[in-house]
């Protein structure tokens, strides 16, 4: 079996909550409520909620570019900050 396939059967598999959340480095609780607010898609499977691994993927990915846009506006806000304190104590 070639690696393409490994990881295109690896990508087409569901995930449990549980499993979700140890990707994620969160709480089950957490990943019940992205899932019932609609950040990460799912299905059901009797009374589990299944999830794409694709679907926790993406969602992690988006998160981590929040978290650097958020970072890279508090170094600007914390520069203007230092340059506005340079210029009242100067």
């Amino acid at each position: 079996m070639n690696r393409q396939k490994i990881l295109q059967d690896a990508i087409e598999q569901d995930m449990t909550v549980e499993e979700a959340a140890s990707l994620l480095y969160v709480s089950q609780e957490f990943v019940v409520k992205l899932l019932d607010n609609g950040k990460i898609p799912y299905g059901k499977l009797g009374n589990q909620r299944r999830i794409s691994w694709a679907g926790v993927i993406a969602y992690k990915q988006q998160r981590t570019v929040k978290r650097r846009e958020i970072l890279k506006e508090l170094a600007q806000f914390s520069q203007e900050e230092e340059l506005h304190e340079t210029r009242v104590y100067s």
